[in-house]
């Protein structure tokens, strides 16, 4: 479900082959539930943390797009 900022994540998480762990130690908030939490929709991550997603999630030449990230309009990937 992309229609949320949770969905939305979750969809970046995976389409960057990322488990949970990988994902919340990456964005530096080490393992637990806080991850699940964002993708849920239980809570909303701090921009610091969507900030470091931005950063983490990107590779071959792709990146996540910001503005999708938060909003959901656009596009997911922007080319780097």
């Amino acid at each position: 479900m992309r229609n949320t900022l949770g969905g939305r994540i979750r969809a970046a998480r995976k389409h960057f082959g990322m488990t949970q762990p990988e994902f919340a130690n990456a964005v530096g908030v080490g393992a637990g539930t806080r991850v699940s939490e964002w993708e849920n929709d239980r809570t909303t991550p701090h921009h610091k943390y969507l900030e470091a997603m931005a950063r983490v999630l990107s590779g071959q030449g792709e990146r996540i797009d910001m503005g999708w990230l938060i909003t959901g309009t656009g596009t997911m990937l922007r080319r780097s």
